[in-house]
């Protein structure tokens, strides 16, 4: 995909989304640097049983899977109300058809939002639990986190490409429903 095929309607909502994104990566990022300072200062001695690093890691990987799990979740439940042409949770028509990429748009920024919340918490939740008990291994996971939001950031291309993806899903689910 080229920018060309990117409608110039949808840049405001893009820009919306891309600040979003490195909002909530700048504030993990700086919630790491103050906490990072602020331990190197004065360390206290460490647990003899790291229960809140420990703990991280199963909300880390269960949050990580849910981050991919839950948009999904939503956007095929979504997709069906489309592809019967109901507006999601209503039996009123959709107000604008599927292959209105502002639509589309939307529901990225919805699932984006909510695939980044889902991250975002378990990484301050290991920050702190570094703070607490030092474990080198909680900033590495952290920071792992960090990384998989980062990766999430909305460009034009994988913006278009997700749209496309999702109007072959909702053709896909019109000719499951018809026939």
């Amino acid at each position: 995909m080229s920018d060309v095929d990117f409608p110039e309607s949808l840049i405001p909502r893009l820009r919306t989304a891309q600040i979003i994104t490195a909002s909530l990566i700048v504030g993990v990022v700086v919630m790491a640097a103050v906490l990072f300072f602020l331990r190197s200062q004065n360390p206290p001695a460490p647990p003899p049983v790291p229960l809140v690093s420990y703990l991280g890691y199963v909300f880390a990987a269960v949050c990580l899977g849910a981050s991919v799990f839950v948009p999904n979740i939503i956007l095929a439940n979504f997709r069906k109300q489309i592809a019967k042409g109901q507006q999601p949770n209503s039996s009123n028509p959709w107000p604008r058809p599927p292959e209105d990429a502002g639509t589309w748009m939307a529901l990225y920024q919805t699932t984006l939002i909510i695939g980044l919340a889902l991250l975002e918490g378990p990484t301050f939740f290991l920050l702190i639990a570094f703070f607490l008990e030092g474990q080198p291994v909680s900033l590495g996971v952290a920071g792992g986190l960090l990384a998989c939001m980062a990766l999430r950031f909305p460009t034009r291309d994988g913006v278009m490409r997700w749209i496309e993806t999702q109007r072959e899903l909702v053709e896909r689910e019109r000719q499951e429903l018809g026939g």
